[in-house]
């Protein structure tokens, strides 16, 4: 299985975590 989709949500969520707002506002 490649990490692809795996890093990119990975990436999102912990910019999601940093910046403190919620993707699904």
């Amino acid at each position: 299985m490649h990490g692809t989709q795996g890093v990119w949500a990975m990436t999102m969520w912990m910019t999601c975590q940093r910046s403190g707002t919620a993707l699904s506002a």
